[in-house]
């Protein structure tokens, strides 16, 4: 009996080891990390004198404030546990808009919060987003508004925009449809400031 038992107790070492080993063993990370990126070749805007911007935080929906990319799915919001961002959307999105913006125009200097221009003809600039998700095989959608501040000739201006870009099934495809939403608002805000501060230098002159 005391072999029997010797045996059993033997097997089920190995067998016990061997599940340890496995489980032990190093898995490999099947995590996927996104970074949101500025357009490469950029419409150039033209502005009629130099402007520097400030832009203050980017207000954006409480579903992008994680690291997680989010989707629609159907009438439910889908986190990815597997498709992140590698920074929080916030800060990819000013990131984004500052090199968008300078790209825009040699005229134009951008600066991110905390730098900051103290020029008195520096305007600030807020970007407030209420809408920032698509559905796989639909349309990304980036909707909200944008305020221009600070300039006491032009007081304040701004505008709203809505956005919309497919976005493919993937979310390789789903990162890109959002980097070029992102540009289009980009180009949206430069050319309205181009047009608005082109028809203050023509009032100023006339005076």
């Amino acid at each position: 009996m005391k072999h029997i038992k010797i045996i059993i107790f033997s097997a089920l070492t190995v067998a016990l080891s061997g599940c340890l080993g496995s489980f032990l063993e190093p898995k490999e990370d099947p995590t996927v990390f996104y970074v949101m990126r500025s357009q490469q070749d950029v419409e150039k805007v033209e502005f009629a004198s130099p402007l520097e911007i400030n832009m203050l935080n980017v207000i954006v929906p409480a579903y992008m404030s994680r690291n997680q990319i989010v989707v629609l799915e159907k009438s439910t919001i889908e986190i990815s546990e597997f498709n992140r961002w590698a920074e929080l959307p916030t800060e990819g999105i000013k990131r984004v808009l500052q090199d968008n913006l300078a790209a825009a125009s040699s005229k134009l200097s951008v600066y991110v919060y905390p730098a900051m221009s103290f020029d008195k003809s520096a305007v600030g600039l807020r970007v407030f987003i209420s809408d920032f998700i698509g559905e796989f095989g639909g349309d990304i959608v980036l909707k909200g508004k944008w305020q221009l501040s600070s300039n006491p000739e032009a007081g304040q201006s701004g505008g709203s925009f809505e956005i919309k870009v497919p976005c493919g099934s993937t979310y390789d495809s789903y990162v890109s449809a959002m980097n070029k939403a992102l540009y289009e608002l980009s180009q949206q805000i430069a050319k309205s400031m181009a047009k608005e501060f082109e028809i203050l230098a023509k009032k100023t002159e006339s005076k």
